[in-house]
């Protein structure tokens, strides 16, 4: 939380704020780098939250602080570095830390020996601030006595609990097990992420050389340098300008087809039939004096197609065939058309973790363009690849294949731990959150805000 919302909780300030203006002074340069920032962030929302600074006394780390035979007032005494207390082995973002605010001070200096010139002047303040409170005490006792243990643990939970993981591993010198998970997490994901690139790369490659195989086969006139994707194009669209252009690719497409065994290089098989299809945006004619039998009131666009079958194609000329057919292609109302038919295929390369040969469907569609209708038609061969199961499969496993699958089961794990750390985190979150509102409106009258609530939100 910010210590600029402060105004925002509607309270009074603590009537000492000598001690954390003292400990928050000394901590907010050294603790960020050595390893306490946390605490001085601790610091901070207690004062934040408004929660007295006062001292609890602690008659085992008294003893353990003069053990050295200093005094308690004594500033080498308060500085000495302490340890962590045995009772400090809970969740990092649950359990909280139990030092007071002068051994948290000397764990700074101790973590962080640049902090040295600030050393005394912070021992002077705490030192000033513990002979006020003593005598404001109206039977002359130490104000650590008065202080209430509940208060001044629960501020220390709320500051542990805003420590990032780095902070609290400083604090408690404790390995930060989440934080480990998610940078296994990480390196596991992204060697998953190489492994599918490198596969993926291969089966684009592999297809992308298809559909350039494909273009040579069933395109006339298709030249290799229309291949490189350059600007400006080396050459104009591939396109056709005549009708007779037209029946002499669609003669050259279908003879292709039916002897497709017999021209390509590698094993690829015509399973299906050879469709035709034509779309119109209307019905009519245009005659010379540019006047039309076409109705533009009622455009409506219809598909109609023809299957042609292989053994049709060996010797067709298509005009004829399609004349034949009643199929003739209405020049002056034809939005496209398309040669569709799919491919079947097998290969022999290592398209991913196992060996073996894969089987693969073309669906191929060549397509006449005429939407713009500016007497030219581009043409354009559209691919989509479907990975079929070969009726004879033949897969054999490797080490790359078993430690893929290793790699894709841990990553699983990894994940599955990592969501129910997060989830488990903000539960516990908003328990404590629900802890805080319940804790200041018994005791201090006072109310969060939203922007404080919303800082629960936190996933460590």
């Amino acid at each position: 939380m910010n210590p600029s919302t402060v105004t925002g909780l509607r309270r009074p300030r603590s009537p000492n704020p000598v001690t954390a203006a003292a400990v928050a002074s000394s901590l907010d340069e050294s603790l960020v780098d050595s390893g306490g920032d946390g605490m001085g962030r601790m610091v901070g929302r207690g004062a934040h939250f408004g929660v007295h600074t006062k001292r609890t006394q602690n008659p085992g780390r008294r003893r353990h602080n003069t053990g050295g035979g200093g005094s308690e007032d004594d500033p080498e005494t308060l500085m000495r570095p302490l340890h962590a207390p045995p009772h400090m082995d809970r969740s990092g973002s649950w359990g909280g830390v139990n030092e007071s605010d002068e051994e948290l001070e000397a764990i700074a200096f101790s973590v962080n020996p640049e902090t040295e010139g600030v050393r005394g002047e912070s021992s002077e303040r705490i030192r000033t601030s513990r002979q006020r409170r003593h005598a404001d005490q109206p039977n002359g006792g130490p104000a650590e006595q008065s202080a209430d243990p509940s208060e001044e643990n629960f501020r220390r939970r709320l500051a542990f609990f805003f420590m990032d993981p780095v902070q609290k591993y400083r604090a408690r010198r404790q390995f930060p097990w989440k934080l480990g998970i998610q940078f296994l997490k990480i390196f596991l994901v992204t060697a998953q992420v190489l492994v599918f690139g490198n596969y993926r790369y291969a089966h684009t490659k592999y297809y992308g050389d298809n559909k350039i195989a494909f273009e040579h086969l069933f395109l006339k006139g298709w030249e290799s340098v229309r291949e490189i994707n350059s600007y400006p194009p080396a050459t104009g669209a591939f396109a056709l300008y005549r009708r007779q252009t037209f029946y002499d690719y669609f003669d050259y497409m279908a003879h292709t087809f039916a002897r497709l065994p017999e021209v390509t290089v590698n094993p690829v098989f015509a399973n299906t039939s050879f469709d035709f299809c034509i779309e119109q945006f209307a019905e009519g004619q245009v005659y010379p004096n540019l006047s039309w039998t076409i109705d533009f009131t009622e455009m409506e666009h219809s598909v109609r197609c023809l299957p042609i079958d292989k053994d049709d194609l060996f010797n067709i000329s298509s005009k004829d065939y399609l004349v034949s057919k009643e199929f003739d292609v209405p020049w002056d109302t034809v939005t496209w058309m398309s040669i569709s038919f799919t491919l079947h295929t097998v290969t022999y390369t290592k398209l991913g973790p196992l060996l073996g040969p894969e089987c693969f469907a073309f669906v191929t569609k060549i397509l006449f363009d005429n939407s713009d209708y500016d007497g030219q038609i581009p043409i354009k061969l559209n691919m989509e690849p479907h990975r079929m199961l070969c009726p004879q499969p033949r897969v054999v496993a490797t080490a790359v294949a078993v430690v893929v699958r290793i790699l894709n089961y841990a990553v699983i794990l990894i994940c599955a731990a990592s969501f129910l750390l997060c989830l488990r985190a903000l539960v516990r979150a908003q328990m404590l959150r629900r802890e805080a509102e319940q804790f200041f409106r018994t005791k201090f009258g006072w109310s969060l805000t939203h922007g404080e609530r919303m800082e629960f939100l936190n996933g460590w």
